[in-house]
């Protein structure tokens, strides 16, 4: 199995609007480590859909459900990632399901 380094980020409220007055939010890291590449197994794939699997990636990460529950981004392998769901593992893992962010968007 393959183990990438990873940084988890939440979102943050700045105290700062933009000009049609919404919250300006920056990112702030909840964990790092270390999490590992998980592949899609053939009953995922049958349950959700090549397209969905194409685009998207699962990581395993050691860490319990509460400290990354708000979690919005990851960066692996110096990539961002943009975090599409969170599965409790419990009571030490979850699993992430990315999806690549393009243009760091």
């Amino acid at each position: 199995m393959k183990w990438e380094t990873c940084t988890i980020y939440g979102h943050a409220d700045t105290g700062k609007t933009d000009e049609l007055g919404n919250a300006i939010k920056s990112d702030v890291p909840l964990w790092t480590g270390n999490a590992r590449f998980t592949p899609w197994t053939d009953a995922q794939i049958q349950l959700t859909g090549r397209t969905v699997t194409d685009n998207e990636q699962q990581y395993a990460v050691p860490i319990d459900y509460a400290t990354i529950k708000d979690a919005v981004k990851a960066s692996l392998g110096g990539l961002d990632h943009k975090i599409t769901k969170i599965i409790e593992l419990a009571p030490r893992w979850c699993s992430i399901q990315v999806r690549v962010m393009k243009n760091g968007k």
